[in-house]
């Protein structure tokens, strides 16, 4: 059972432990005092810098996060974006340089008009990009940073049809 789907049942809210689809964030459901989890610590730090919140007793809430439009976790060895759709309010977002493998979490990010996702050499799946695309985020005018992954070009064919900028490859 994932985390997200045990901290809804001690919240005493329904979960699906298999979800189809993205699973909706914690802070869409829950008031703003909640604390949404981030299964990466590196990414958990990355966003307390962003916020200025420093050590790990300090609350992280639904509140705080919901506010922040930019996050540059440039080089710090991420591996799991799960938690970062919380960051509903996300505008640009730069995870060059870590060791991401899937961008799911992602899918749910509407406000989003430039995702760096650089030397991230694991990502090979863009369907969330488009699902994205597809929920009134990433599109027309939209830059997405793919250079040094191994996402195929057929697939940056794609996002380009669907309005977005994607320099440098292919």
């Amino acid at each position: 059972m994932n985390r997200t789907c045990v901290l809804l049942l001690l919240l005493g809210w329904g979960c699906q432990d298999d979800p189809i689809g993205p699973v909706d964030p914690i802070c869409n459901i829950q008031p703003a005092t909640a604390i949404p989890t981030f299964e990466d610590a590196n990414l958990e730090a990355a966003i307390r810098v962003a916020l200025g919140i420093g050590a790990q007793n300090d609350p992280l809430t639904c509140d705080l996060v919901s506010g922040l439009t930019t996050l540059n976790a440039d080089l710090q060895g991420i591996q799991s974006l799960v938690g970062i759709e919380n960051l509903e309010s996300l505008v640009e977002l730069v995870l060059s340089n870590n060791s991401i493998n899937d961008v799911s979490p992602l899918a749910g990010l509407t406000r989003l008009t430039d995702l760096w996702l650089v030397a991230n050499p694991g990502v090979t799946d863009i369907q969330p990009l488009l699902d994205n695309a597809d929920r009134g985020g990433l599109g027309a005018g939209d830059t997405v940073y793919l250079l040094q992954t191994s996402v195929p070009c057929p697939d940056v064919a794609l996002l380009r049809a669907a309005g977005m900028s994607v320099p440098n490859v292919c």
